[in-house]
């Protein structure tokens, strides 16, 4: 019993050494919009903005958008509560405008940032949904620091007369120039356009509208400064990803939202420690976006994936720049799948449905980033469930029986019911898949790094589904110059699962100049080629165990 008491102090006092491990997805100033495009009744579209103080005694929250029905800035205060459900909700007809062409291409939008600010950290969950057929989604908010200068993103495709959508975001008062393209391997067609977008608030942002969205179609965006992208599809067609269909059924579809993550860039001379590491389970997902960094003078990344069919030496595979690369999940025979990549980030969207299966039509769909090792997090993390049995899957680095996790203070222990340890990477990972038992906030606790995703259960009734990233930290990886430089191979395709790619057309290579910079910007952080330093955690290292000895002799003598 001394043993377990003492377990438990130290993992506290530790939380108190590191600074409470707040995540660095719980931040002060944040900048996101809602996205919705034709809706038949506008009163029946609930748009929420959920508040989690990350300390128990939090500051108010202001909040800040131009306001369609009053044509001017209206800012509203929040006091927000530790430990309860703190929410602001928005009309419909104020903050999203209608009336623009679906062509794929930028065009003016009536600003549809709001802006968020607290002084001390908060967690932001943006909600939309659809009283009337339970259709929406529910994304995490970034702060402003995760914003980056160049985006890759694909999504999946709508259902006739539904819509791919997205903002391009400025951050306050910072003018910006981007370029965007867009390039479907169907038509063998690239598409590239040039604009400028003023930082001020209440002037026009750009909105992506497209009509036709298809599988392979890609969006690359670049910016001259840091930029937010919200992304939403109105239709996501639920028959889409099924194996040898041919149903073309428009009322099976779902909305599905998120704010996708930058990527990063190689200088084809240095390469990453630690290395680039993403893994999902099989279940509820139904395929997995892998957008590559920038490669200066190459239009390839080598990455190495892994399937519980090959996970011990992996499957090089060299996968296109500035177009995302897309797995498709068969879950007869994929259970578990991962990615590597030695020379620069390959961030990773993934398609989300409960139950996932490629035979039938999806119970709903769900997207969200999923980041790579060095963001995992640990110690609290709260989230919202709408419903009692919801899922809470969290993946935890290095478990072993000496680790404490609790979800709402009760104890969390491995068993084959409920969580699993992943082959590849030396068993590093386990995942567990864990029952919510109440509606509203709940906590989840753990003395080991993990990365969490709440997943709706399966709603047959209206095959609508829900799922978020409940956190994540700012990438650590940094890079090192080799000593000759590196050279992207050429590898064959990953076997195990279906590969869906677009390729650059014929006759191109990357279409885009790159900067000459030696770092990158990685989630928000940037990512320079030194040798990494290991002060601070050494001091963490250091005053931990200072006390554990401490405490050892009070216990113990």
């Amino acid at each position: 019993m001394k043993i377990f008491y003492f377990n438990y102090l130290i993992f506290f006092i530790s939380l108190f050494v590191i600074g409470y491990s707040i995540p660095d997805s719980d931040g002060t100033e944040f900048i996101t919009s809602f996205l919705y495009k034709e809706a038949k009744n506008t009163s029946a579209i609930s748009l929420t903005l959920y508040f989690i103080p990350s300390v128990q005694n939090p500051s108010n929250i202001t909040i800040r958008y131009y306001s369609l029905l009053k044509n001017q800035t209206v800012i509203s205060t929040v006091t927000p509560n530790y430990g309860t459900l703190n929410s602001k909700q928005f009309l419909y007809n104020d903050v999203i405008s209608e009336g623009h062409l679906s062509l794929g291409v930028a065009v003016n939008v009536t600003d549809p940032r709001i802006f968020i600010s607290s002084k001390t950290p908060i967690k932001v969950i943006a909600k939309l949904y659809n009283m009337e057929n339970s259709q929406g989604d529910m994304y995490i908010v970034p702060p402003i620091t995760f914003a980056g200068t160049t985006y890759l993103i694909k999504l999946p495709p709508a259902v006739l007369g539904k819509y791919q959508l997205f903002h391009i975001l400025a951050l306050e008062n910072q003018n910006v120039n981007v370029q965007l393209a867009t390039v479907n391997d169907l038509m063998n067609h690239t598409a590239s356009q040039n604009f400028t977008i003023d930082g001020r608030v209440g002037f026009p942002q750009k909105l992506i509208s497209s009509i036709f969205s298809g599988k392979r179609k890609s969006f690359y965006i670049k910016s001259s400064g840091p930029i937010l992208i919200t992304a939403a599809v109105t239709g996501a067609d639920l028959n889409a990803f099924m194996i040898n269909s041919t149903t073309l059924n428009i009322n099976n579809y779902d909305y599905a939202a998120f704010m996708p993550q930058p990527i990063g860039l190689w200088n084809g001379k240095t390469m990453l420690t630690t290395k680039d590491r993403r893994v999902t389970v099989g279940e509820h997902t139904v395929a997995l976006d892998v957008s590559p960094s920038d490669v200066i003078g190459f239009n390839i990344l080598p990455i190495v994936t892994y399937t519980n069919i090959n996970s011990i030496k992996g499957s090089p595979v060299s996968i296109p720049t500035q177009q995302v690369t897309e797995y498709k999940i068969d879950n007869d025979k994929v259970t578990e799948f991962a990615t590597r990549s030695s020379h620069a980030v390959a961030v990773w969207i993934r398609y989300g449905s409960p139950g996932a299966t490629l035979n039938q039509t999806l119970h709903g769909m769900y997207l969200h980033y999923i980041p790579e090792s060095t963001q995992f997090i640990n110690g609290v993390t709260q989230f919202i469930a709408l419903n009692v049995g919801d899922y809470f899957e969290v993946y935890v680095e290095n478990y072993n029986n000496n680790a404490i996790m609790t979800l709402n203070g009760q104890n969390i222990v491995f068993n084959n019911q409920i969580a699993r340890q992943l082959d590849f990477f030396n068993k590093t990972y386990t995942v567990f898949k864990l029952s919510i038992p109440q509606q509203g906030i709940n906590t989840f606790n753990s003395s080991l790094n993990y990365i969490g995703y709440v997943i709706s259960k399966v709603n047959s009734n209206s095959n609508t589904a829900y799922g978020y990233l409940t956190g994540f930290n700012k990438s650590k990886i940094q890079t090192y110059w080799a000593a000759n430089g590196t050279t992207p191979a050429t590898h064959s395709p990953m076997g195990g699962s279906t590969i869906s790619t677009t390729p650059l057309p014929k006759g191109s290579s990357s279409t885009t100049p790159l900067p000459k910079k030696s770092s990158s910007t990685v989630g928000g952080s940037s990512i320079e080629t030194t040798t990494k330093s290991a002060s601070k955690i050494g001091i963490y290292s250091i005053s931990i165990t200072f006390i554990y000895i401490f405490v050892s002799l009070i216990i113990f003598i």
